[in-house]
């Protein structure tokens, strides 16, 4: 989504200056099928998604931000939001 989001900085906007501040944000950041594949190779019931860019303000682009995860990750996921409280079962 954020290379999306720089294309249309530069395109729609001419604000190349924004677009490679984006661009170099998402080098630092993992890509969401590769968190879900990841997760899905460590065999985790449930990914806990925090620090998300970009942010995700309603439904749709929570989807969209999730979009293909769920064909490579069988488990929940759960994008953080401030204030998640998870608790966490002690394993026996």
């Amino acid at each position: 989504m954020l290379n999306r989001i720089a294309d249309i900085w530069e395109r729609e906007f001419g604000n190349s200056k924004r677009s490679n501040h984006i661009r170099l944000a998402a080098t630092h950041h993992t890509p969401t099928l590769e968190v879900a594949e990841v997760a899905q190779a460590a065999g985790v019931d449930t990914l806990v998604l925090t620090h998300i860019m970009p942010p995700t303000p309603n439904a749709v682009v929570r989807k969209m931000f999730t979009d293909g995860m769920h064909e490579i990750f069988n488990g929940e996921i759960i994008l953080a939001e401030d204030g998640l409280d998870i608790y966490l079962e002690p394993k026996a």
